[in-house]
């Protein structure tokens, strides 16, 4: 099941969903810098996992925009999926039954904001679970304590999140110091001790001084709002839905484990109604609300890295919660999560195109009016549900392949905080190889593009 999860977003990826929301601005950016563009110092690690891949396919000699979008798609949509997926490795085969808990975090969690797959949150704790995975399991070798180490140093500059999970990891790091006898071993725990808990309290000051208004030092509001499950006038979050419902599903399966069976199945036909229905039904599908549960994942880690502490310690526990269809209902959350993103990734790329299309048929600055024409189409529809409020000039310069722009699509509200003024190109990201030409006359667009081309 997690392997058709990942195959679902590597789907996504191909589409260029990571440009949606904040996407297409550090696509930009990456773009226009040739490196690692780190907009929140305290996300520094979380934002050189999810950009290297492309700042590497540069450094390869890869060329285009869209090539390199794919490549950002690919990292985004792929790379916290496959950090869980890594805590199976990492497991004994005799314990490898915990993976209920990341696996669950991830369905739940990560895709639940997985729309808005450039979120550094979302890689930041899959990078936290592969550490609590290697703290907890296996026996001590040189590599893996290495692996701590490094990690556990990485932390400092992760997330905000390591806020209330650094402790937690911390926690686990202390335990198993104290089972440890070479000193090796216990001098790398103690270092890991100290930097987990230096994570907290960095992550602490991200929250409490944030560099910019709007940012961590809301980390909690949206949750705290439910706009990471309803946005009104817009819908609900299905992933995030699913995800409650596959909780309250299990709650009677651990207390009475005759009602297992049952509650298997009732969550299993809910979930496939609904995950079928969002292909009809707009309202189950609602980028901006992935967008609000993007810390989803690390409130659901708050509880199940505690649980898993907890269960390992008393297999009792354990055997009360590893049972079949406890697994089932895990697997039916993945599985219809995932069905929900295939019907979410054909409404964008059907927006996507109509952008491209709007984009090749027009030139100048194009208001975002033009995209909401004519009313109540399907593409002004999907333009309303996938619209992003000061990313359509990114967005513009990367969904359509070209290195003379004619055209730029404008953001629909100019009251709201811009990055650029398309009035003044000079604004624009300097994009080596993008020319800017689209406020000339179209008649003069043709031979400025050709002097483009011609130039060294």
């Amino acid at each position: 099941m997690f392997v058709l999860a990942l195959a679902v977003q590597v789907q996504a990826a191909m589409t260029l969903r990571g440009l949606y929301a904040d996407g297409a601005f550090f696509g930009t950016q990456i773009l226009a810098s040739r490196g690692i563009d780190v907009f929140q110092p305290a996300r520094w690690v979380g934002s050189v996992i999810l950009q290297l891949p492309v700042v590497t396919a540069m450094g390869l000699g890869v060329r285009g925009t869209h090539r390199l979008m794919l490549a950002f798609s690919l990292s985004t949509n792929l790379l916290p999926g496959l950090g869980f997926l890594q805590c199976l490795a990492i497991l004994p085969k005799l314990d490898r039954r915990f993976f209920v808990f990341p696996a669950f975090v991830y369905f739940a969690g990560t895709l639940s904001a997985g729309f808005a797959s450039v979120t550094e949150g979302l890689v930041a704790t899959a990078y936290l679970w592969v550490l609590l995975c290697l703290l907890v399991f296996g026996r001590s070798t040189l590599w893996r304590s290495l692996a701590i180490l490094s990690l556990s140093i990485g932390t400092l500059r992760l997330h905000e999140e390591v806020l209330f999970l650094g402790p937690i990891l911390a926690a686990a790091s202390y335990f198993r110091l104290k089972t440890e006898s070479r000193r090796f071993d216990r001098a790398i725990l103690v270092v890991a001790t100290v930097a987990l808990l230096g994570g907290a309290a960095i992550g602490a000051a991200g929250v409490v001084f944030p560099r910019y208004a709007g940012g961590p030092g809301d980390f909690a509001s949206n949750f705290l709002h439910f706009h990471w499950l309803y946005v009104p006038g817009a819908g609900v979050n299905l992933p995030a839905l699913l995800g409650i419902l596959a909780a309250l599903a299990m709650l009677p399966a651990i207390a009475v484990p005759a009602m297992a069976g049952a509650a298997f199945g009732v969550f299993t036909v809910v979930a496939a109604v609904l995950s079928v229905a969002a292909f009809r039904f707009d309202w189950l599908t609602v980028p901006a609300a992935q967008f609000f549960a993007r810390d989803n994942a690390a409130f659901i880690s708050l509880v199940l890295m505690i649980l898993l502490l907890v269960a390992r310690r008393h297999p009792m526990l354990a055997d009360r919660l590893f049972t079949a269809p406890l697994g089932g209902i895990v697997m039916a959350l993945g599985l219809a999560v995932s069905l929900w993103h295939v019907s979410a990734t054909v409404k964008w790329d059907t927006f996507r195109e109509a952008f491209a299309q709007r984009l090749a048929a027009e030139t100048g600055v194009i208001p975002w009016s033009r995209m909401l024409m004519p009313p109540g189409s399907r593409d002004a529809k999907l333009s309303a549900m996938m619209v992003w409020p000061w990313t359509n000039p990114d967005l513009s310069l990367l969904v359509l392949p070209r290195h003379c722009v004619r055209s730029i699509i404008a953001n629909p509200r100019p009251s709201s905080w811009q990055p650029y003024n398309p009035a003044d190109p000079r604004t624009m990201p300097a994009i080596p190889g993008i020319k800017y030409v689209y406020l000339l006359p179209p008649d003069h667009q043709s031979a400025a593009c050709a002097d483009a081309r011609s130039a060294p």
